[in-house]
């Protein structure tokens, strides 16, 4: 029988639960071995791990003594920190309520009294304040719709966009207030005006890219929360010459159901469509950082109404595609897709150099702010 190392057998006995069992695991002869062991030689083992177990336990015995008493020296030290934190928090105490009892008692009464006059003036003047604030709110609510239809009259757009911004900023005002909803009502429709009036020229604008133009027709709008028709507008205009071209597109193998037409196939069309729209994508990446403040979202939107805009759809378009070939249509399908594919890839080329552009813009401003010595 092989017997293990003592420190080995003395280490393994944390694995155990049940003593015994580990008894019999240490004095298990080993596989290898055919033979008994004999008597004397397991009584040679027995005795050999008795003296380890002894001392093991002589030396646990020791280390726990020796933790029992370094934490009995520090327990009166722990004990002498506290009282004395303890201590010093009332001293401390003591010494504010002392200095908070000395300051009240160096103001005399009549400089208290003062003070307190003062404090309660300065209350008065602060709700006096607020209340001509909200009386010259509603004198120019009077007059606003005069000032705004004198400043349509005069073509001064931008005055009276800032006007009808300073109006509904003093909404608030009238919160829960029976005026709230006449005033609400006078402040749409004064924006309505506003807008009628520019929307011709700004669609002008718009055709012409004037972009200088275009971008204080958004600032306009912008002011007066129309950021989204202004943004209806714009997408309307540029996406127009193209979403025709897909209207008025003569296809001899998409035509509507019962129409027969002659002209080219419709991959042949779609080809030419994402080159045309992919042309346009292009141009508006110089446009549109002149005018919207977040270009790389503005394309992406450009892009989303131009696809959603298009009559008839997308879907329609591969149905008729369809039922044209019927069986034969996966030819010309996977056509449509290698076509939509590649217009994808330049998609992402111009959403990439749109956003490079951008970035640049940003790092340029931060470069030019001038460094100030202090």
């Amino acid at each position: 029988m092989s017997f293990p190392a003592t420190a080995e057998a003395i280490d393994s006995l944390e694995e155990y639960e049940d003593i015994i069992a580990w008894i019999n695991d240490t004095l298990t002869a080993s596989s290898s071995e055919q033979d008994l062991e004999s008597l004397i030689n397991l009584d040679q083992q027995i005795t050999q791990l008795i003296a380890s177990l002894d001392i093991a336990c002589e030396d646990t015995s020791s280390q726990l003594e020796r933790t029992i008493d370094d934490v009995s020296r520090g327990i009166p030290r722990l004990t002498y920190d506290l009282h004395f934190i303890k201590d010093n928090a009332l001293s401390l105490q003591n010494s504010l309520a002392n200095v908070h009892s000395s300051s009240r008692a160096a103001i005399p009464d009549t400089t208290a009294s003062a003070l307190e006059q003062l404090k309660r003036l300065d209350t008065m003047k602060g709700h006096m304040e607020a209340a001509r604030e909200v009386l010259r709110e509603a004198e120019s609510w009077s007059t606003l719709e005069l000032e705004v239809t004198s400043m349509l009259t005069e073509h001064n757009y931008a005055k009276a966009a800032s006007r009808l911004s300073e109006a509904n900023k003093s909404m608030v005002v009238f919160q829960n207030t029976p005026e709230y909803d006449p005033r609400r009502t006078l402040l749409v429709n004064l924006q309505n005006q506003l807008e009628a009036s520019l929307s011709s020229a700004l669609v002008a604008a718009i055709n012409e890219q004037n972009l200088e133009t275009c971008r204080s027709y958004f600032d306009i709008f912008n002011n007066i929360q129309r950021e989204v028709e202004f943004r209806n507008y714009y997408y309307g205009s540029r996406r127009a010459p193209l979403t025709a071209t897909w209207s008025d597109a003569e296809l001899l193998d998409a035509a509507p159901e019962g129409k027969i037409v002659s002209g080219q196939t419709f991959s042949e069309f779609l080809s030419k469509f994402y080159a045309s729209m992919l042309a346009l994508l292009n141009q508006e990446c110089g446009s549109i950082p002149a005018i919207f403040p977040d270009p790389a979202h503005t394309l992406s939107a450009f892009i989303s109404s131009i696809l959603s805009s298009l009559q008839p759809t997308f879907s329609q378009r591969l149905s008729s595609l369809s039922s044209y070939y019927s069986d034969l249509a996966l030819k010309e399908l996977i056509a449509v897709y290698r076509v939509t594919e590649e217009f994808a890839v330049g998609v992402v080329k111009l959403m990439e150099k749109i956003q490079y552009s951008t970035s640049e813009e940003v790092h340029e401003d931060v470069d030019l702010v001038p460094f100030r010595h202090e």
